[in-house]
C-alpha cells in the first residue's frame, strides 16, 4: 500500500460527516454541564466587549469562584467542576 492509499484509508478524528435534520432532531445529547449554574456552560466561551469594561476581572472572578468555590454573578459555583483557563489580553 502506497502512502496515498494509506492516507485515503485512514480515519481522521477531525473528519466531519454531514447529518440530516431528522438525524439531528432525534439525536440524544448529554445534559449541559454548567461552570456558573444557568449562566455559563462548560466549553469555549468568548467574553467580548469594549475596552476597560471589566472583562478580565469578570473572567478572573469566575475562575476563582470555580476553583475555590464561591459565588459569582449571584450563583454558587461547585468547587472543581472543571479546570478553568484564563487568557487575558
Amino acid at each position: 500500500m502506497n502512502m496515498q492509499e494509506q492516507f485515503d484509508s485512514a480515519t481522521s478524528p477531525f473528519a466531519f460527516r454531514a447529518i440530516s435534520a431528522i438525524e439531528l432532531q432525534t439525536k440524544e445529547f448529554p445534559p449541559i454541564k454548567w461552570v456558573v449554574p444557568g449562566i455559563l456552560p462548560e466549553g469555549l466561551t468568548l467574553l467580548c466587549g469594549k475596552p476597560k469594561l471589566g472583562k478580565s476581572w469578570l473572567a478572573l472572578d469566575i475562575s476563582q469562584a470555580v476553583t475555590q468555590g464561591g459565588i459569582v454573578l449571584g450563583q454558587e459555583c461547585e468547587t472543581g467542576v472543571n479546570r478553568p483557563g484564563f487568557t487575558g489580553g
